[in-house]
This record gives structure tokens, sequence and C-alpha cells, in this order.
């Protein structure tokens, strides 16, 4: 890509919703509930890593739901994005769903569809998109980069996601504890939006198909079969990836690594979510958000948890570039490069 052609994939960032639960369950409660299950989950895993991976997981309570179907909380993040980004939804017109797990949507339609009737997003295009996991969100903007490509009369985007792990399938360790939430975000064409709060410069995927089998998950249940090939080629692999992805990234964004000063990345464990920091050359200040200690990780929602804050109220934020990274199902890798701006 050259550079003159980079303002193409460049996308304003409207608004960010937020819908998560009150009710939050001891993090004991939750593993005592599913020892047998845990146990199973970490056989594969080496000693040393076990106790590397218990002495670090940072997590004391988890977001848990269980009154509100994951479709009204989708709908309540849709909505405080609409009134944040001060749009109505017909307005919209790309609807995209990340959902990783919805326990109460049906499989012949996906949380964008029930949005483009409560929300009367009557010209939207609905799309959903399952199975990239953390990285959803990056394969959302993916998509929603395309369309924006191929249509000039595309103006706004809602891109949504709710996740609910059922009652029995909340540890999926070594990856982390599964917690409810909803996030919504609205991007928009630039200069469409009368205001905005950040710019999206570059996104980047990419796939391993080869370990598509690592982590296993059975139908509607988020539980994972973990193969011996997490430990010893998947997690070496990672931190490679991410690097090469970031460094990519930037050259689209026309930056450098040192224009990077803030790191956004998924609420797995404190141990995978410092390794990154460190690896990458990031202090572990620079990490934003409330990490996972009293919420759990709720697949891509957490990246906008974990930048909200930080975009609506931090007012050293304006003119930062952040790094937003992850890692999901497939495996499938992401790094986009968004700006913060006032």
């Amino acid at each position: 890509m050259q550079a003159s052609d980079n303002w193409q994939n460049r996308l304003d960032l409207v608004a960010i919703g937020l819908a998560l639960p009150a009710e939050r369950v001891a993090l004991d409660t939750i593993l005592e509930h599913e020892a047998s299950r845990t146990e199973a989950q970490l056989g594969a895993l080496s000693e040393p890593f076990r106790a590397r991976l218990w002495s670090n997981l940072g997590i004391e309570t988890v977001l848990c739901d269980s009154v509100t179907p994951s479709r009204s909380r989708g709908q309540d993040a849709a909505t405080r994005a609409l009134e944040a980004a001060g749009i109505a939804g017909k307005d919209i017109g790309l609807i995209i769903d990340f959902t990783t797990f919805a326990e109460d949507t049906s499989p012949l339609a996906s949380l964008a569809n029930e949005l483009q009737h409560a929300l009367n997003a009557t010209n939207a295009f609905v799309f959903g998109t399952r199975g990239a996991g953390c990285c959803g969100f990056h394969v959302a903007l993916r998509i929603a980069q395309s369309f924006f490509a191929s249509d000039p009369g595309l103006d706004y985007a809602l891109l949504v996601a709710s996740d609910r792990a059922c009652a029995s399938g909340r540890v999926c360790l070594p990856i982390s504890v599964m917690a409810d939430a909803a996030s919504a975000v609205v991007i928009a064409r630039p200069g469409r939006a009368s205001r905005r709060i950040g710019l999206i410069r570059a996104v980047m995927t990419q796939t391993v198909g080869r370990f598509s089998g690592v982590i296993g998950t059975e139908l509607g249940i988020p539980r994972v079969t973990v193969d011996p090939a997490f430990e010893t080629q998947i997690l070496p692999l990672h931190f490679v990836v991410l690097s090469r992805l970031l460094a990519k990234a930037l050259r689209v964004a026309e930056l450098s690594r040192a224009d990077i000063s803030a790191l956004v990345y998924p609420n797995t464990t404190e141990l995978d979510r410092r390794s990154v920091a460190r690896a990458l050359e990031f202090e572990e200040r620079q990490l934003l958000g409330p990490g996972p200690r009293d919420l759990g990780h709720a697949f891509a929602n957490d990246l906008l948890i974990n930048a909200k804050e930080w975009f609506h109220a931090d007012p050293q934020a304006s003119g930062v570039h952040s790094a937003w990274l992850a890692a999901g199902s497939g495996f499938t890798w992401g790094a986009a490069i968004i700006d913060a701006i006032r």
C-alpha cells in the first residue's frame, strides 16, 4: 500500500457504548463449580507453566449476568453508543455483530438482525461474524473498512457484541475465566460526524490455520480442549506475530514504534497482559483499563471496556496514539492503531 493511499483505510471513531452486568461472582466459587473440567483443561500443560498461571491469574471476581438476555444487553450498548454519537438508527448504514457466545440468539439471525429492527435501522446492511474470539473487534473493523471503501454512500457503521457464557462454561484456562459483557462502537467516514473521539489509522489481522484445533470449543459452550502445542508452539509464536503485525500497522499508519504510548489489550490474565507488554517493550503503566481483576474476560468486549474511559475521561489522552492488540480463535491475531481526539 502506498502512503498516499493510507487515508482510504482511516475511519473516525465516534462513540463507545458499554452495557455491563452488575453481578459479580467470586473466582473461587466458579472454580469449585467447574473443578473437574478445570483440571482436564490444564492437564496438557507443564507443571511450571501451570504454577506461573495460577500465581499470575489476576482475577478475583467475574462479571456474570443471570437475568438480562444477551440480546437485550447488546441493544443497551448499541443504544448508548448511538446516543453518545448523536445519531439515530436510520443514520446507520451497516451493523456488524462480532459476538462470540450468545446464549439466546437464533442460529439463523445474529444480534445485527435484532438491532436492525430494535433500532429502526431500516437503511442498515447487517452482517454477523463469529469465531474470531478476542480478535472479533479487529475482524469487524476490517470488514467495515471494506464496506466503506466499496460504498461511497455509507457514512456510519455500528459494531456491536454481546457475550454471555453458559453457567457451566466459564473456566477456559489457560486463556482466562469468561465473563459477560456487551459493547458497541459507532464509526464513520472521515468528515461525516459532527463529533468524534478517535481516529482509526490502521487495522491488520493474521491467521495461522494449522493451529485451529489447539483450542477447541463444544457447540454452545465455551469449553477449551488444550493441546500441548499451546505451550510449546502458540505462546512463543504469539509474541512474534503481534510484534510483526504491530510493525505492519505502524507502517500503514505512517508512525514509528516510539509514537505509541498506550496499549489496549484483552483482560485475559495478568500473566498474559504483562508478558505482552514486556515482549513489545511497553511499560505496564501503559496498559489501559481496569484489567481482569474484578471483570474476568469477555472476549473482544474487553478492548472497548479498557479504552472507553481513556477516550472519554482522560484529558491527557488527546493526540495520543494507541495500539490495540489481541489474539483470538483460529488462531487469529489483530493489531490496530487508534488515536484519541478531543
